[in-house]
């Protein structure tokens, strides 16, 4: 063999073993691969609520502190913390015994300035008398002029002790008054329905007007949320929401919103109202505000396959092709999605074993 037809030879054999390699690694044919099962569903455009979710606390929409006007041993507290009471039960009773002696004390005090005033009036009535009379004498020159300027000082000097005593009086009568409202209200009494939220003092102490014993809130309750400052352009009064408090959820409605953030938080406070419960005053939970609605395409999350990109897989004619889609909102176990169409069958079950043009067996339910 000469040299030429050695080399010609050579090279088809060459070739002939390289068509043979890549012939031997090719992928079999995609009718010819087995069908992987999968589960699927169509895909949808849905509408649902736009929530902002924050953590809010429990409190009363109104707290009042509640102490007795006179100083006093408490005799009897009828209340333990968190008890629920009706307006006007009897919360707590004072000792009455100093409260009765400085009563008595007033009313005497009024019994003296009344008897004061008598006197005045007497004196007073005595010196219009005798300044009347000598003036008349004065006139027709029968007294002296020293006569009659005594006269008239006298009845200046009744006229300013009747009305010392008549002011003595007023003061008295309205130390009485203030002595009686503090006698009367020796029994503390619930201002409105509500709940106990806390409790100071205990039977025995001596109490007094400056410190209150007891604190009550109404049945009216609101829950306080701080949220962002993109979140707050959205919220306005009249929101739905819903409180999540442990077991019970709660149906509320926004009722302020603050334009000016808390300094330390820098966050915008949300008065909500709530319905009425049990819960106590204080309780946090979790706030779902609805500020609007979303629409597009939503799907389960975990039919979402990421390698470097977010894709997911959806039947075409038997076969499985892989599709990138970009997430948005995430609302629950789904998440809204761009490069999905209504009416695309999604793989949701078997996507991690699949490649881009399986085919596939779809398992019913």
């Amino acid at each position: 063999m000469n040299k030429k037809n050695f080399v010609a030879a050579f090279a088809c054999i060459v070739f002939s073993l390289t068509l043979y390699g890549c012939l031997g690694d090719e992928a079999p044919p995609a009718a010819d691969r087995v069908k992987s099962p999968v589960k699927t569903l169509l895909v949808e455009e849905v509408s649902k609520p736009d929530i902002v979710d924050y953590v809010g606390l429990l409190n009363a929409d109104q707290l009042v502190r509640l102490s007795f006007k006179a100083q006093g041993r408490l005799l009897r507290l009828n209340v333990e913390e968190g008890d629920f009471v009706k307006a006007h039960d009897v919360l707590a009773t004072l000792e009455t015994l100093d409260l009765d002696y400085a009563l008595a004390a007033s009313q005497a005090d009024v019994d003296g300035a009344r008897a004061q005033l008598a006197k005045a009036k007497d004196a007073l009535e005595f010196a219009e008398n005798a300044a009347r009379d000598i003036k008349s004498l004065y006139e027709q020159e029968a007294v002296s002029r020293q006569s009659y300027d005594k006269s008239v000082l006298d009845l200046n000097l009744a006229q300013s002790d009747y009305a010392s005593a008549l002011e003595a009086l007023s003061q008295a009568r309205i130390a009485k008054n203030q002595m009686e409202s503090m006698r009367s209200e020796a029994v503390l009494y619930a201002p409105f329905d509500g709940q106990i939220v806390s409790v100071m003092a205990q039977e025995g102490e001596l109490t007094s007007p400056a410190y209150p014993i007891l604190a009550i809130a109404n049945d009216n309750k609101t829950v306080t949320v701080g949220v962002s400052q993109k979140d707050v352009q959205r919220i306005r009064p009249g929101m739905a929401s819903e409180i999540r408090m442990g077991d019970f959820t709660l149906a509320g409605v926004v009722q302020s919103v603050t334009n000016v953030p808390d300094m330390e938080t820098r966050t915008y406070q949300v008065s909500i109202s709530v319905e009425a419960s049990n819960i106590p005053v204080g309780a946090i939970g979790d706030v779902l505000i609805i500020v609007g609605e979303k629409k597009g395409i939503s799907i389960p999350i975990n039919s979402i396959l990421s390698n470097t990109i977010d894709y997911v897989f959806v039947i075409e004619e038997g076969l499985a092709h892989k599709r990138i889609v970009e997430l948005g909102a995430i609302d629950g176990t789904s998440v809204f999605v761009d490069g999905l169409s209504p009416g695309d069958e999604l793989v949701v079950e078997g996507m991690s074993n699949l490649e881009n043009l399986d085919k596939v067996m779809i398992i019913e339910e």
